[in-house]
């Protein structure tokens, strides 16, 4: 059986784009691709795409192996593969490879022994061609991966050391436990100099806080963050050239609340409509809790009814002054003893909201200034970005705000 359950490539410039890679399996070394240079110009790029449930049985690489070539994998997602030897995500043997922005999690290893044997990512013995192996991580996170000899589950680059040159950098990523990997630890909160957190055995494991590899838009599956998830707002504050988009695409910018997160998925700030929608339900909640009376609840639909409706004839100013009555009769409820500490989740969802469209508000100011000085010619995308903007403003949906519990 040929390596490369799904594809095997030699010595050509390939790119891998907006693929799902699934369920493959090849005896000898790379479940899903596998990628080996003869020729020194070719190269392998994987970008914006899921490599997921593909195996090996016999060699390593159980999501994808590199043999004496160059690799890039880019915006995306290395997810339940399996080895049965080494690299249950990546093997490298020979290889130059960097990981950015991409998320490899809930891959295995087999090989039991001394050296470890990388149930993420393996830099395995130098190639027959003498070409050391290189791994760099850039805004990645490799946790949550197994191995059967229990020394090396996330990243194995240091037992190897001693058979081949290994050079190894990370920046602005996750690795959930250091063993084997070299690199020291830095737990959540206390990043290293380059601005990683890396766990281990003093502070504990990282957990990233991953969902399941699901549909969460785009064409290919994703691990989404959950909250919490210290990967959120982690990364470089001044990342330049940062991806357009996630791995899932148009509609999924890369940069969303204000800094890029670490790994292949980007959590998006949540749309106005879903913002009221949830104060909505924490009105309810409160009410059917018999915190609140249904006077005192519907008074509080009754402003978020308004903030809707000025929000959905474009009127930002109004719609601001709705929710900050909103939220001065909350303050009165809580300073009144009658929500106390259970109205707190509540001014802060308002206070995201109002955070929200004061910046709208600021944006669409700023460029109907440039609009009435005759500026917007010089600035076209401050004028295509109010119109953009504008347009969002419309808050889709019929929200139900009137309660009928008593």
């Amino acid at each position: 059986m040929a390596p490369g359950g799904g594809i095997n490539i030699f010595s050509s410039i390939v790119l891998i784009d907006r693929s799902s890679i699934l369920n493959n399996t090849a005896r000898y070394d790379g479940g899903g691709v596998s990628f080996a240079r003869t020729n020194p110009d070719s190269q392998l790029t994987v970008a914006n795409s899921q490599v997921a449930g593909n195996s090996v049985s016999e060699g390593g690489g159980g999501g994808l192996r590199v043999l004496d070539g160059k690799a890039l994998v880019r915006n995306s997602t290395i997810s339940d593969n399996t080895a049965g030897d080494s690299g249950g995500g990546i093997e490298l043997a020979g290889a130059s490879v960097t990981v950015a922005h991409s998320t490899i999690s809930g891959n295995t290893a087999h090989m039991a022994g001394q050296h470890g044997s990388g149930g993420g990512i393996s830099l395995q013995y130098m190639s027959t061609r003498g070409f050391p192996n290189e791994l760099h991580l850039d805004h990645s996170i490799i946790a949550g991966n197994s191995d059967t000899s229990g020394l090396a589950p996330d990243i194995n680059a240091t037992s190897w050391r001693s058979l081949a040159q290994i050079f190894f950098t990370a920046e602005n990523s996750i690795v959930g436990d250091n063993s084997e990997s070299g690199l020291g630890e830095a737990p959540v909160g206390a990043p290293d100099d380059h601005g990683n957190l890396i766990g281990g055995t003093v502070h504990g494991v990282i957990d990233p806080l991953l969902a399941g590899l699901a549909d969460n838009g785009g064409s290919t599956l994703t691990h989404a963050l959950l909250p919490g998830s210290p990967a959120i707002d982690a990364g470089d504050p001044l990342i330049a050239n940062p991806p357009e988009f996630d791995q899932r695409g148009v509609g999924f910018p890369r940069v969303a609340g204000g800094r890029i997160d670490i790994g292949a998925f980007e959590l998006q700030a949540p749309s106005l409509s879903d913002q009221i929608g949830n104060l909505l339900r924490q009105v309810q909640m409160l009410l059917h809790d018999g915190l609140l009376i249904r006077g005192q609840a519907n008074a509080l639909l009754t402003k978020l009814e308004h903030v809707h409706t000025k929000l959905d004839g474009g009127r930002l100013d109004v719609a601001l002054n709705r929710l900050h009555a909103f939220t001065n009769q909350v303050h009165a409820f809580v300073n009144g003893r009658i929500l106390d500490g259970a109205g707190q989740p509540l001014l802060n969802a308002a206070d995201d909201l109002r955070m929200a469209l004061e910046t709208m508000a600021n944006d669409v100011a700023h460029d109907l200034a440039l609009s009435e000085l005759g500026l917007d010619e010089l600035f076209p995308q401050s004028s295509i970005a109010s119109r953009q903007r504008q347009r969002e403003v419309r808050v889709a949906g019929n929200l139900s705000t009137r309660s009928e519990a008593s």
